[in-house]
């Protein structure tokens, strides 16, 4: 007798409402096993989320500062802006020469002394704030410069570069405007952000090469004999900030980085990984022997009922997919309540854990298809679990059944 696969599965379905307890109590041992996984997986994923977030949103976690001077001719910042790692490269000059005064119209301001910085269009450090300089007269302000000075965004400001030529105190004067402030927490210093050309024009003039202050120069030179003394450059992503330190170090320059503290976030999710595949195998150890055992028990407490089922036509494979039947359902009721659990801790985690390391951790990193994963691996696991109980349903004699029971 063929059995239709709805008729099976409302007889399951029947016989798992006639013992609730014990189908409770195993649901119970389900859940029980998977909201703990779920739970783990969820900090883990928010808390290095956060932390890689945190690292992913801040450009300078992606610089690469050189220790000291160099000597970097056009042709290697060539090289550099066509590696694969690398997001974006502009020259510095010299850190002496990289200075100027600046003053604004605003009443009882002093003159502010300023670091000086090149930019180029893509700068990570600017881009998301403000608008990247493209002319000499056009400059970004760091707030501190910006608040010293009590100017915005479109104000005017004078510049002042001075030298000294065989004692001779020299002073060159140039109007600027504010294209953009650059917010406070991108960097913590009083220093202007200007154009490649400005830069290697007032290196120029305060070394004497030039008799006066050319800001006339055009936005995108080419300076086929300058020698630079230094960078800005920027990894294109955080997990490649330490091959670039390689190769900066097998090339002889000493740079600093934040590799040492990506690699810490990175360390901690690759432990928190190793932990929640330990966890796992546990967990499903557990799962895999009490699901085999509790069906197994079932099967063998139902010796009787099943051999009636084979003597009303039922065939050994119906027989065997019963107890498959009823370990799904039980799965699925078992996993409906351990996301349920999840759900409900949520907040409760994020906020004891967020209070703990003093950052936000979002615990809201899983999604639809984390629950569906976890849902078929729970199903999959246990009603393979009982199919060992199926296999024992199916080979049982129908006369020692029924004797038996």
């Amino acid at each position: 007798m063929i059995v239709s696969p709805a008729r099976l599965l409302i007889l399951s379905l029947s016989d798992l409402r006639y013992e609730w307890p014990i189908t409770l109590c195993i649901a119970v041992g389900v859940a029980a096993a998977l909201a703990p996984l779920l739970i783990l997986f969820s900090l883990k994923n928010g808390l290095v989320t956060s932390l890689l977030d945190k690292l992913r949103e801040d450009p300078r976690t992606r610089e690469v500062r050189l220790v000291g001077q160099g000597h970097f001719d056009p042709g290697w910042f060539e090289t550099a802006s066509r590696r694969p790692d690398v997001a974006f490269v502009v020259p510095m000059t010299r850190f002496l020469t990289a200075s100027m005064d600046v003053v604004s119209d605003a009443p009882g301001r002093e003159a502010v002394t300023v670091e000086l910085f090149s930019t180029a269009a893509g700068d990570p450090l600017l881009s998301r704030f403000v608008q990247v300089p493209e002319v000499a007269t056009h400059v970004v302000l760091t707030r501190q410069v910006a608040e010293s000075l009590g100017v915005a965004e479109g104000d005017t400001l004078t510049a002042r570069v001075g030298r000294f030529i065989d004692g001779d105190r020299q002073l060159e004067e140039f109007e600027i405007s504010v294209l953009g402030v650059l917010p406070a927490e991108r960097f913590q210093r009083k220093a202007i952000f200007i154009t490649l050309p400005l830069l290697v024009a007032i290196e120029a003039y305060r070394e004497g090469s030039t008799v006066h202050l050319d800001i006339r120069t055009p936005a995108s030179p080419v300076f086929q004999d300058t020698r630079f003394a230094s960078f800005r450059l920027y990894a294109r992503s955080v997990y490649e900030v330490s091959s670039l330190r390689d190769w900066f170090a097998q090339n002889g320059h000493h740079v600093v980085t934040d590799a040492p503290a990506i690699e810490r976030v990175l360390q901690l999710d690759r432990s928190l990984t190793r932990l929640f595949g330990i966890i796992s195998v546990l967990a499903g150890g557990g799962l895999l022997l009490t699901s085999a055992l509790s069906f197994w028990a079932s099967v063998s407490r139902k010796r009787r009922e099943l051999c009636v089922l084979r003597l009303l036509g039922f065939s050994s494979a119906s027989v065997a997919l019963y107890p498959v039947l009823q370990a799904f359902m039980v799965a699925v009721l078992g996993a409906a309540a351990a996301i349920a659990v999840e759900l409900v801790l949520r907040p409760l985690i994020e906020g004891s854990v967020a209070a703990d390391i003093g950052l936000p951790v979002d615990t809201s990193g899983l999604r639809l298809h984390h629950f569906l994963i976890a849902i078929a691996a729970t199903v999959s696991a246990t009603a393979g679990a009982s199919a060992l109980a199926g296999w024992r349903a199916a080979r049982m004699r129908v006369p020692e059944g029924l004797r038996d029971g």
